[in-house]
């Protein structure tokens, strides 16, 4: 089982899923999903993806690649980290850090039925009860609700 993520880049709010695996379609219809739940429960919606180098992210030949192609037919421009250079994801590391931490290591999982009910619950904390050092102590949401209200 793989965790995928997809994390807004300036109000931390993420989007999660537990996978059967990694590859490009199964990535690619996974971001079809969080796009549609970033856009359904907070309103907005994605300009720019930051992604790995992986395989199932780009191709030899990123036209006929599915996760490219979806970008390009949703006009999302697609942008890679530079390889071996984990610096240039850095929040999404720093993420990655903090649910292993907050999730994985302390707790154990009667079923994957199990894991993805306290994924969810997670995941609720994480935008919306948890304070966030990288934004002032203060929750995703909130951030986006700044964020909104300046754009007002």
């Amino acid at each position: 089982l793989y965790v995928a993520a997809l994390e807004d880049d300036c109000t931390r709010l993420t989007y999660l899923e537990i996978l059967k695996d990694k590859r490009a379609s199964t990535l690619t219809y996974f971001m079809a999903r969080a796009l549609s739940w970033f856009k359904q429960i907070y309103n907005f919606e994605f300009e720019k993806v930051l992604s790995d180098n992986g395989p199932e992210f780009k191709g030899s030949l990123d036209r006929e690649h599915s996760f490219e192609m979806m970008c390009d037919q949703l006009e999302i421009k697609h942008i890679y980290t530079r390889p071996y250079r984990p610096q240039t994801n850095g929040k999404v590391e720093a993420f990655w850090k903090i649910i292993k931490n907050e999730f994985f290591y302390p707790n154990s999982f009667d079923s994957v039925k199990d894991l993805i009910y306290n994924l969810g619950n997670f995941l609720f904390e994480y935008n919306h009860l948890r304070r966030h050092g990288g934004l002032a102590y203060i929750t995703p949401y909130e951030k986006l609700e700044k964020v909104t209200e300046l754009l007002s």
